[in-house]
């Protein structure tokens, strides 16, 4: 079993808060304990993360994905199901 945690709306987290997820991905590495860490934070998330002093933060994204904004008619879909 992988525990994870899910981190929404981590656009709003400071990069002090950023910094301190370090922590359990270092813990990881050296118990051999497994936490998948995944944060959803839409383009702010991921422009802030391209800053400098990020950096450490943004060398241990393994998977960096951009899901595209639904089309009106997706969204009609979507809200009618």
């Amino acid at each position: 079993m992988l525990p994870v945690l899910l981190l929404d709306a981590a656009r709003h987290l400071g990069s002090d808060v950023l910094a301190a997820f370090k922590m359990p991905a270092h813990h990881r590495m050296v118990s051999g304990f497994r936490l998948c860490q995944l944060p959803v934070g839409l383009t702010q998330l991921r422009n802030r993360l391209r800053m400098a002093v990020q950096e450490p933060q943004a060398q241990r994204i393994v998977v960096d994905r951009r899901i595209p904004a639904f089309s009106h008619e997706e969204v009609g879909a979507y809200v009618g199901h």
